[in-house]
């Protein structure tokens, strides 16, 4: 290390460690001595550890420093931790690995713990005879010692596995793993080996089989979109059985959890979905490679620049694959939304985050905003400049900060000197400061204030910002500069016209030309910026009628209908007007026969926070039976299988047309069970008493690899739903004994919808005795939550009586418990609710934003209830008459 002034301190950064022995030294001069330390001292808010030496160490100098310490190898799913699986003779075998994002590297060894630090490291692992090592680097070298150690009566031999030298990188990049794995390799067209590690039985059943030629045509594509090679030799992929994440982007040895690596393309354990899930994580991770490893975020501030150019760029590699996925389409209702919902909440933070300092606070930032809003700045700045500019800027930023950090400035500003180059004149941080340093988006309101100006319409156009929690907007003055998108069409034509601005002041006016009537109007086409819009009720009334073409007028595309819906969905939510049911429920309508997977993902999402907050009113039944009036067309125009479709290989997978009508069968059928739609709830009767039957004559296992993996998820809900003591104990065996975690995670969900008391309280032992994993645990619960109003109000009383032994051994797991507070508030939605969490709160140890996140959304749902309860009994009963 190099002291830049005269000091005598060394700060490092080092948790649960026991310190011995310290020496410092100075290699390079003649004569130099190992200094001793004379006082250590811990400084547990920031996790320093201080040490004061006898001697000044000078400017300039270069100093070498030995610290001799232990650390307790624990089961808490960060630092260096221990795993356990069992293979398929039930035989219990444990690994090592590692979790040092974000601020966990110094619960593995003491180092200075931050991204701007980084170093060379090498590294060397002494391990059992009978493991391997593996590391960011290749192996250098395997010494075996010659000395063999006696364990519990058992001579062992021991070897040690010695590594090259790393790239200069951060901290929370180092990893290790040491474990009886195997692997399957290949080789990409620049030569850089991908290997694919999981157990002995995983790699022989070929689960890892679409991992492999999936990581090495994405990090082919990569390095032909970035314009920069992959800087490793090797990149390894391996799964770890007990992962608090769904993946972590160590440089050069990515670890994931099961199920988002291992994929079964039989079909008999895995879903379409599960492939879907293992292609985005695998493109999420190594986008990472370049973006977060190659160039660094300075300080946790950025973390966007890593999670959301991952989170976007996750999107191309997957369509790069598998074009006829539409990921596009689907990063609308997936990112985008999710960055819509949080963003709109008074609890929400900006994306260039401030005052971040110690662990929690960094943890805190792991969250939609980093990631989806992230990926939803990027992909609308983008769109702005065009492909040709940002590729260019984001291949010059990755070239000029390689191996070392940056700041988002620095990131514009390469984006801006590409616009020059191609004839752009304007300054780009005047555009996009608003979006990195302001919290929240903007709401546009775009109505018509003059129908009878000559040769057209004129236009108020009005931003301000957003909230869906009843936070009164005037209170904020934030302005953006927004790339706004409007699309409009005229009575009889078959065309859209687009017309695009930038709005930059709190209002401007647009007229429309009217050489002919006008049809309809819609702002934000395609959904290009992250925004809501808002119109008078005309405009929505002609939108209304856009969605169907309905009298001859130009139908919505598809891309626009998805963002109608959506945008109706959170204005209503939010209490914004004109939104109330008159507007929300015709709207909703219009899409009974559309047969668009993406569309009826939106709109599903939309129709269960529509049940969540309305569940247990007066007129709910009148929402149900709307609810299922809705959804019958289109669910009784499917087929719902009830044996394994192979699902063929990477290539047939990027072409087939079939993908789109799996992932709304698996939808439908789930929604279409979840509010009793009789056709749907009788055939999943009928699958679930077969899989029973089957499971008596062999196993809840070989039964559940003979189901459908569209509509298995569901029947194993409804077998626990509707069957009795038989249906929950063998869905539980099924958890207990499968070796697949596909089929482990959908048993578990299947088993928090336990309707029965007792079976409510038997799912939650699962956690308090350590069946179900940690890394599950608390989604588990969740999950009760959501799954009756019996299951919530257990957890609430665990919550409340036992939070102690709840968050026992979860410490790695602290996004975790602050998601369960959360979910457990947005179920509720009165005043007595209200006072009841709160002061719940006060005493949980759980990030402040995640208070926050839990009062403001319980908040909302009171408002939502106090102005739209009396609009939407209305509507119902009217419906009701005339339906």
């Amino acid at each position: 290390m190099k002291a830049n002034e005269d000091t005598r301190y060394v700060v490092l950064h080092a948790a649960d460690l026991d310190i011995g022995r310290v020496h410092v030294y100075s290699p390079f001069q003649l004569g130099g001595r190992w200094q001793e330390v004379r006082r250590q001292k811990v400084e547990g808010y920031y996790q320093y550890y201080v040490f004061e030496l006898d001697n000044v160490l000078n400017a300039g100098g270069t100093y070498m420093m030995e610290i001799d310490y232990t650390g307790n190898l624990t089961t808490r799913l960060d630092g260096y931790y221990r795993s356990v699986y069992k293979n398929q003779a039930g035989e219990e075998t444990w690994i090592g690995t590692t979790q040092f994002e974000p601020t966990d590297a110094r619960r593995a060894f003491p180092c200075f713990d931050e991204p701007a630090m980084k170093a060379n490291f090498t590294i060397h692992l002494g391990v059992h005879e009978n493991f391997h090592a593996l590391s960011n680097m290749p192996v250098a070298s395997i010494e075996n010692l010659s000395t063999r150690i006696t364990i519990n009566g058992v001579e062992q031999g021991y070897r040690v596995f010695h590594f090259e030298e790393s790239v200069p990188m951060s901290t929370y990049l180092v990893a290790f793993v040491l474990s009886d794995f195997e692997y399957k390799a290949k080789t990409t067209k620049n030569g850089v080996e991908v290997r694919v590690f999981a157990t002995a039985d995983a790699v022989t059943a070929g689960l890892v089989d679409f991992a492999l030629e999936m990581g090495v045509r994405t990090l082919e594509y990569y390095e032909d979109y970035f314009g920069v090679p992959y800087p490793l030799p090797k990149e390894d992929l391996i799964a770890i059985p007990d992962f608090a994440a769904g993946a972590m982007e160590n440089w050069g040895l990515i670890t994931y959890r099961d199920t988002a690596l291992l994929l079964d393309v039989s079909g008999q354990t895995s879903s379409p979905a599960n492939l879907q899930r293992v292609a985005v994580v695998i493109a999420h991770e190594l986008a990472h490679q370049w973006f977060g490893n190659l160039v660094t975020m300075e300080w946790w501030t950025d973390l966007w620049l890593n999670e959301g150019f991952a989170s976007y760029v996750e999107y191309l590699g997957t369509n790069h694959s598998f074009p006829q996925w539409d990921m596009p389409r689907q990063f609308l209702f997936q990112d985008e939304e999710n960055a819509r919902q949080r963003d709109s909440l008074l609890s929400t933070h900006s994306l260039s985050a401030k005052n971040i300092e110690t662990p929690s606070q960094i943890n805190s930032l792991f969250d939609d905003i980093s990631y989806s809003k992230g990926a939803s700045i990027i992909r609308q700045f983008n769109a702005f400049f065009g492909e040709e500019v940002f590729r260019a800027g984001l291949k010059s930023y990755l070239q000029k900060y390689s191996y070392s950090n940056a700041r988002s400035t620095m990131l514009w500003a390469e984006i801006e000197s590409a616009a020059h180059a191609r004839g752009w004149n304007g300054m780009i941080m005047p555009i996009v400061d608003g979006w990195t340093n302001n919290a929240g988006y903007p709401i546009v309101t775009m109505k018509s204030v003059d129908d009878a100006l000559l040769g057209g319409i004129l236009y108020n156009i009005k931003q301000e910002r957003f909230f869906s929690d009843g936070t009164n907007s005037s209170d904020d003055s934030s302005i953006w500069s927004i790339p706004f998108n409007y699309e409009y069409s005229y009575s009889g034509e078959s065309t859209v016209r687009e017309t695009s601005m930038l709005l930059t002041a709190a209002s401007d006016e647009v007229a429309i030309g009217t050489p002919m009537p006008l049809s309809w109007v819609k702002g934000n086409a395609y959904e290009s910026a992250l925004i809501v819009v808002n119109y008078g009720a005309k405009e929505w009334e002609a939108i209304r009628g856009a969605m169907t073409g309905e009298g001859g007028v130009r139908e919505l595309d598809v891309e626009d209908k998805e963002d109608v819906i959506s945008s109706a969905f959170l204005l209503h939510f939010a209490n914004v007007e004109p939104v109330n049911a008159d507007i929300l429920l015709p709207l909703l309508s219009t899409i009974q026969h559309a047969t668009d997977y993406s569309l009826w993902a939106e709109t599903i999402r939309g129709l269960s926070t529509l049940i969540d907050k309305c569940y247990q009113q007066s007129y709910y039944g009148q929402l149900h039976a709307f609810i299922l009036s809705l959804i019958e067309p289109v669910a009784l125009s499917l087929s719902y299988p009830s044996s394994p479709e192979p699902m063929g290989t990477l290539a047939e997978f990027g072409s087939g047309e079939g993908f789109g009508t799996a992932r709304l069968t698996s939808a439908m059928f789930a929604f279409g069970e979840s509010v009793g739609l009789p056709n749907i709830t009788s055939i999943a009767d009928v699958q679930f008493l077969a899989f029973l039957e089957r499971a008596k004559a062999t196993s809840a296992v070989q039964a559940a690899g003979e189901m459908s993996s569209i509509t298995r998820p569901t029947v194993l809900k409804a077998a626990v739903k509707r069957g009795g003591d038989e249906g929950y104990n063998t869905v539980l065996a099924l958890y207990e004994h499968s070796t697949s975690a596909s089929l482990q995670r959908e048993a578990l969900t299947a088993l928090a919808l336990a309707t029965e008391p007792w079976e409510v309280a038997r799912s939650i032992n699962l956690v308090l005795d350590g069946v179900i994993r940690s890394q599950d645990s608390l989604r588990f619960l969740e999950y009760i939550i959501g799954g009756s109003i019996v299951g919530r109000e257990a957890v609430w009383r665990l919550m409340n009586n036992d939070w102690a032994r709840l968050t026992s051994g979860r410490e790695g797991l602290f996004n975790g418990l602050g998601g369960l507070i959360v979910t457990m508030a947005k179920s509720y939605n009165t005043e007595f609710d209200l006072d009841q969490v709160k002061s719940f709160i006060e005493a949980a140890d759980v990030s402040e934003t995640s208070k926050q996140t839990a009062v403001s959304a319980l908040q909302a749902n009171i408002n939502y209830l106090r102005n739209n309860g009396a609009t939407l009994d209305a509507w119902l009963k009217q419906w009701a008459a005339s339906a």
